[in-house]
C-alpha cells in the first residue's frame, strides 16, 4: 500500500511540472514580439533626437573643439581621397568623424544632433526597399504604421536641409509598400513592374509585326513575350547601362570602409595626430561623452534589432511554463523561464509575467520589453 500511494503521489503531481510551448504558438509569440521591437525602435529614435536636442548648446561647444583640432586634418585627407579616388561610385565625403579616432556614432551625434536620426532612417529606407515582400508577409499593415511614424516624425521634428532626403524618400517608401502589399494580397510572386515593362515592349513589337501585314496567333503572341524578355537580358549584357546600374571601377571594388580608408592611408602623409577612442573625453569632458554615448547607446541597438526583424528572425527559442491554468479567460499560464537571443547569444530569462495563449500580444509586450532591455545592457560603445 505505501508503495501504492506513492506512485498515486507521483501521478497527480506530474501534470503540474514545466511543459514547452508549442512550435506553432511559439513562431506567433515571436512575430508578436517582432512588433512591439519595431515600435519600440520608433520610439528610440525620437527619443534620441529629443534627448540631443537639450544637449544643443553643449554639443556646440564640443564640435568647435574639436574642428580646431582636426579640421586641417580632415580637409587634407579629403583631398587624398578626392583626388585618388574620384571614380568611386560610393564615395562619401570624409568628415570630422573619420579623422578623430573616437567612436563614429558618438561624434556625429555631438556634429549633428539630428544625423543620428537621419542616418538610422536611411538605412532603414534602403533594407526596408531590398526586403519589402518579407516583412509585409511577416508584420502585415504594421509595416506600414512604422513607415508612417518614421514620416511624421520626420516631417515634424527634423528641420535641417540634410533631412529633406529622407522626407522624400519615406513618402515613396510608403508607395512602394502599397505596391507590394497588393502583390502580396494578390499572391502575385513575380516582379510586377518589370512584366509590365516586357508586356509593353512585347505589344510594340506585335504592332510593328502587324504593321506590315502579320497576323499574330496567341501563340505568337506568348512568343513574343519571351523575345522581349531575352531582349532585355541581351541588352543588360552588352550594355551595362540598361536595366542595372554601371558597374564601378576596379579599383573602387577593393575598398571595403570607404571614406575611413581614406584616413588610414593618407593620415601620415596629411600629417595627422591626437586621434583616439577617448579624444571626445580629453576635449569636450567626460560627462558629455557619456551622457552622449547613453543617448547613442538605443540608438545601436534599435539598428540591430531591426536587422533581425528584416530577416524574421526569431529572438524567442524556447518557452517553459508551468502546466496549470492561472487565468482560464487568458488560458494563462505561469512562465519559469524562456530562452532569448540577445546580440546573438542565447539567453535564459525569467518571466515574471504569465504566458497568455490567448493574449500572446501581451505576452510579447512584456518579452520584448526585457528583450530591448537587456539588449541595451549588453552593448558598450567603445
Amino acid at each position: 500500500m505505501e508503495r501504492t500511494f506513492v506512485i498515486l503521489i507521483i501521478y497527480l503531481v506530474s501534470p503540474c511540472s514545466a511543459i514547452i510551448l508549442d512550435n506553432a504558438n511559439l513562431q506567433a509569440l515571436n512575430r508578436e514580439v517582432r512588433t512591439v521591437l519595431l515600435q519600440k525602435i520608433a520610439n528610440a529614435i525620437s527619443s534620441a533626437s529629443s534627448q540631443m536636442g537639450y544637449k544643443s548648446s553643449q554639443t556646440q561647444t564640443c564640435e568647435s573643439l574639436l574642428s580646431g583640432r582636426f579640421d586641417s586634418c580632415k580637409s587634407c585627407v579629403s583631398d587624398e581621397c578626392d583626388l585618388n579616388f574620384q571614380n568611386c561610385h560610393e564615395k562619401k565625403p570624409v568628415t570630422l568623424c573619420d579623422v578623430t579616432g573616437s567612436n563614429y556614432k558618438v561624434c556625429r551625434a555631438i556634429m549633428n544632433s539630428e544625423s543620428l536620426a537621419i542616418d538610422l532612417m536611411e538605412d532603414f529606407d534602403n533594407k526596408m526597399r531590398k526586403v519589402m515582400r518579407r516583412m509585409v508577409q511577416d508584420q502585415e499593415t504594421h509595416v506600414l504604421t512604422f513607415i508612417r511614424n518614421l514620416k511624421s516624425f520626420a516631417d515634424t521634428s527634423l528641420r535641417s536641409q540634410d533631412a529633406s532626403p529622407i522626407r522624400k524618400s519615406l513618402k515613396t517608401l510608403i508607395q512602394f509598400y502599397d505596391t507590394v502589399k497588393a502583390s502580396v494580397d494578390g499572391g502575385i510572386n513575380h516582379n510586377v513592374g518589370l512584366q509590365n515593362s516586357m508586356n509593353s515592349m512585347s505589344k510594340v513589337m506585335e504592332q510593328g509585326m502587324q504593321s506590315v501585314g502579320v497576323q499574330m496567333s496567341s501563340t505568337t503572341g506568348r512568343f513574343m513575350t519571351e523575345l522581349a524578355f531575352n531582349l532585355a537580358r541581351m541588352l543588360a549584357t552588352y550594355n551595362p547601362t540598361f536595366g542595372r546600374k554601371k558597374r564601378q571601377a576596379t579599383t573602387c571594388s577593393r575598398i571595403p570602409d570607404f571614406p575611413s580608408h581614406c584616413f588610414a592611408q593618407f593620415s601620415m602623409k596629411c600629417s595627422c595626430s591626437g586621434q583616439s577612442p577617448a579624444v571626445i573625453s580629453e576635449v569636450c569632458g567626460a560627462h558629455l561623452r557619456g551622457s552622449v554615448a547613453d543617448i547613442v547607446k538605443p540608438v545601436q541597438v534599435a539598428s540591430e534589432i531591426f536587422d533581425k526583424i528584416c530577416v524574421q528572425r526569431n529572438l524567442i527559442e524556447k518557452v517553459n511554463f508551468e502546466n496549470v491554468v492561472v487565468d482560464i479567460h487568458n488560458l494563462g499560464y505561469r512562465i519559469i523561464k524562456y530562452n532569448a537571443i540577445i546580440r546573438d547569444i542565447a539567453q535564459d530569462l525569467t518571466g515574471h509575467f504569465q504566458l497568455k495563449i490567448f493574449n500572446l500580444p501581451e505576452t510579447a509586450n512584456e518579452m520584448a520589453t526585457a528583450i530591448w532591455n537587456q539588449w541595451i545592457g549588453a552593448t558598450v560603445l567603445v
